[in-house]
């Protein structure tokens, strides 16, 4: 890919008229694998496609918060996704609820308990 921006930059800004050399100085190349980042990109990625496995967003059948702030509600699909679990939300008649998997129900509802009332899980 570095030789891709490289090309990109050329024709963005072209060379220097006097020595024929790139108008914007470019870095460079990485004498190695960026593996952290690419293992960073893996893993979300496949988090991203974790419901296109064997399970789909159709799956969350358990409801684990209802209510009208819109605030709270990302909140909680926030802390429940930084803590793994899969959920789906709607909206009808202005209140908002939040589904997760059965499996996650307890898990959830702990989550859900956590950043309602701003206290640790136990």
């Amino acid at each position: 890919m570095y030789e891709q921006a490289e090309l990109a930059v050329k024709e963005a800004f072209g060379t220097d008229e006097e020595t024929g050399e790139d108008a914007v100085p470019l870095l460079p190349a990485p004498d190695h694998e960026p593996a952290d980042f690419e293992k960073g990109l893996r893993d979300a990625i496949a988090d991203a496609n974790e419901w296109l496995g064997p399970r789909y967003p159709e799956d969350a059948t358990v409801q684990v918060w209802t209510g009208e702030d819109v605030n709270r509600k990302e909140m909680i699909e926030m802390s429940l996704r930084e803590n793994d679990v899969m959920n789906r939300s709607e909206e009808e008649k202005g209140l908002h609820k939040v589904f997760v998997l059965p499996e996650d129900e307890a898990r959830a509802k702990e989550i859900v308990r956590e950043v309602i009332e701003g206290t640790p899980m136990k």
